[in-house]
């Protein structure tokens, strides 16, 4: 093969109707901004963001779908992978949004989590033996 022959990629076995899709995956969207959103401090981000983020994910994730299965050799025609793959590409946009909006770096933000769980376990701790001398 030279270099100016082109490799061509094969044709879906069937129709990919992106919107039909969408409308289908929606309620995923939804569900998945949720969860994201129950993880949040409250207030820190607005639900219909992380929805219109989340949809946008799912729309991204329908138009590649078809050459994720062409460079992997995968039967466009079995759908039965499509959930999980959008899914999967829901929470990374997601992720990506909550991580661009976030003023702490990933690194900042895990040595947070470190000292507030010891605080929190040293609390525990005093609490248990407070006040001294009781059992």
């Amino acid at each position: 093969m030279t270099a100016t022959e082109t490799i061509e990629q094969p044709a879906p076995a069937l129709d990919w109707d992106v919107p039909a899709l969408a409308a289908q995956f929606f309620p995923a969207a939804r569900s998945v901004a949720w969860k994201m959103h129950q993880r949040c401090p409250a207030g820190s981000v607005d639900l219909d963001e992380l929805i219109s983020v989340a949809s946008v994910g799912l729309v991204t994730a329908l138009n590649r779908y078809p050459a994720y299965c062409a460079e992997r050799g995968f039967d466009i025609a079995n759908t039965t992978y499509v959930g999980a793959y959008v899914s999967r590409r829901m929470k990374g946009a997601c992720l990506d949004f909550l991580r661009g909006e976030d003023y702490l770096t990933r690194s900042a933000r895990q040595r947070a989590g470190k000292l507030w769980d010891a605080g929190a376990s040293t609390s525990a701790t005093a609490r248990r033996s407070w006040p001294p001398g009781r059992a």
